[in-house]
């Protein structure tokens, strides 16, 4: 994600990529967190290049947690949901809830992710819905009823969000 000169990465595979922060949604227990360098691997509240990030406990096993985030950036807030199988429930999904993201990005590579974004999506009335993962294009239009428009990148800004009917963008993996 992008605004401006300033960039945060979720789940990056690379470490060629450079970011102001990083948000990892699945991290191994031992793993010492280090917001101090802008890189964001456990629930709490943070505040990273300027953008707030609350991080909300998705489940836990004996090595690893993995983590929603309800990033704040000009105004807009998104959810990130990484591609795994413990999803936000429970409490965690009731305040995530309350904070009324507009965006989502939530994974689909399985169709029971799909299933579970997409009633996500209505019952957060999400003003804009982006697949992080996803099998195939038919899960997803299988999931929510409609056929999304695909995009090679999207531009929003908080004026686009308001008044917008929840819209469906499926981005086209990276080259």
């Amino acid at each position: 994600m992008q605004n401006g000169e300033t960039v945060l990465l979720v789940d990056p595979t690379s470490s060629r990529f450079k970011a102001d922060a990083t948000v990892v949604t699945s991290s191994l227990l031992s793993e010492t967190p280090i917001p101090e360098k802008n890189v964001i691997t456990f629930a709490g509240e943070y505040e990273a290049a300027g953008v707030e990030i609350r991080g909300f406990t998705c489940g836990s096993d004996q090595s690893q947690v993995t983590t929603a985030y309800v990033i704040t950036w000009d105004g807009i807030r998104v959810l990130v949901v990484g591609d795994h199988d413990a999803l936000p429930a429970g409490e965690s999904l009731e305040e995530i809830g309350e904070m009324q993201p507009e965006v989502l990005v939530v994974p689909m590579a399985t169709t029971e992710q799909a299933s579970w974004s997409a009633k996500l999506a209505k019952s957060l009335e999400a003003n804009l819905v982006l697949p992080s993962n996803f099998a195939s294009v038919k899960d997803i239009t299988s999931a929510f009823g409609e056929t999304g428009e695909t995009e090679e990148k999207i531009t929003f800004k908080k004026k686009d969000l308001s008044g917008m009917s929840q819209k469906l963008v499926i981005l086209s993996p990276a080259k």
